[in-house]
């Protein structure tokens, strides 16, 4: 079950990564991170690098108030069932109550299935 008081702000995340940066970004290059487990709960267990600089409204979003850390690095991806990359960041998910192998991870992807 998602938790919805999650969704919200990680949709702004994803919005905000996607377009913090016009010139198409290079996916071995990580620009930043923002690690949402601990604020995640019950729901998915996630990290997401951003291949472009993470913009404001991202920065504002992932806060430790929320219970995230940015930081400018990659996510850890000890323990990472795997990654969705679209756009200008990739997803790294970890086992939760949503995910707990590579192949549902996979299932869940809309673009390109990424090994830790």
């Amino acid at each position: 079950m998602a938790r919805w008081d999650l969704v919200g702000p990680l949709a702004i995340v994803l919005f905000g990564a996607l377009f913090a940066c016009k010139n198409k970004a290079d996916p071995a290059v990580v620009k930043g991170s923002c690690d949402m487990r601990a604020g995640s709960g019950s729901g998915s267990m996630i990290c997401i690098d951003f291949h472009v600089e993470p913009n404001e409204k991202v920065r504002a979003i992932c806060s430790p108030a929320a219970g995230y850390t940015l930081s400018t690095g990659a996510c850890d991806r000890t323990g990472a069932l795997g990654g969705c990359r679209k756009g200008n960041l990739t997803n790294w998910y970890y086992t939760s109550s949503i995910h707990t192998t590579a192949a549902q991870v996979q299932a869940t992807c809309t673009d390109e299935f990424v090994s830790p």
